[in-house]
């Protein structure tokens, strides 16, 4: 059955994933909370082999100095936003505003030479004509039920541009049943630091052949 449904293109791959930052980086900034509890983990391993080894003031000197450097890297995880991180919010509120509606949220995270693409037969559509269709589309025949935002990640291929890759599931109120798919996201960064859209891909939608 797999076979003959792969045959009649309903069923697509995963697209092939972003590639993963860099891990020190990722640890710092974009994790506020697995390099705290590594630490606080090792200085309970350091307080409780020193302690068998009668290092008292070691021991204690681990017990304090671990805590303080987990909440450290805490806090400086909160207190800093990567561009990895400012494009994934970017992305989430991109979808929350295409499937809302929201042309008055959706309009400026798009550039003005947008182009959304739906790959192999699928329309091309410009900026201005996205933001014509979508409050048609989502009041009509694509009106959803609901969306969720599956796996989301994102990678920086310069200084001013980045993609995201999403999954998105939503649940259309003609059907009630959930269709997936997935996005391709191309980000800019213009002389202000503002981040925009200029490219959009489908790189799969059940029921199409556009795994890319």
């Amino acid at each position: 059955m797999p076979i003959i449904l792969a045959q009649f293109q309903l069923i697509a791959p995963r697209p092939a994933p972003l590639p993963e930052p860099p891990l020190l980086e990722s640890l710092l900034f974009e994790r506020p909370f697995l390099l705290p509890i590594i630490l606080a983990i090792l200085g309970i391993v350091l307080f409780m082999a020193l302690r068998r080894l009668d290092h008292p003031r070691a021991a204690l000197a681990a017990l304090i100095i671990a805590p303080a450097l987990a909440l450290a890297a805490h806090l400086t995880s909160r207190a800093i936003t990567t561009p990895r991180e400012t494009v994934a919010n970017l992305t989430r509120t991109l979808i929350s505003a295409a499937t809302a509606a929201d042309t008055a949220t959706l309009a400026p995270l798009l550039r003005s030479d947008l182009l959304l693409t739906i790959p192999p037969s699928g329309p091309s559509l410009s900026r201005q004509a996205l933001l014509d269709r979508i409050p048609a589309d989502m009041s009509g025949p694509y009106r959803l039920r609901s969306h969720t935002i599956g796996t989301l990640a994102a990678t920086l291929d310069g200084p001013d541009t980045a993609r995201s890759q999403v999954q998105l599931t939503v649940v259309p109120e003609a059907t009630g049943f959930p269709h997936e798919s997935w996005w391709l996201i191309t980000w800019t960064r213009d002389s202000t630091n503002s981040w925009s859209a200029r490219q959009i891909t489908a790189q799969h939608i059940d029921g199409l052949s556009s795994s890319r």
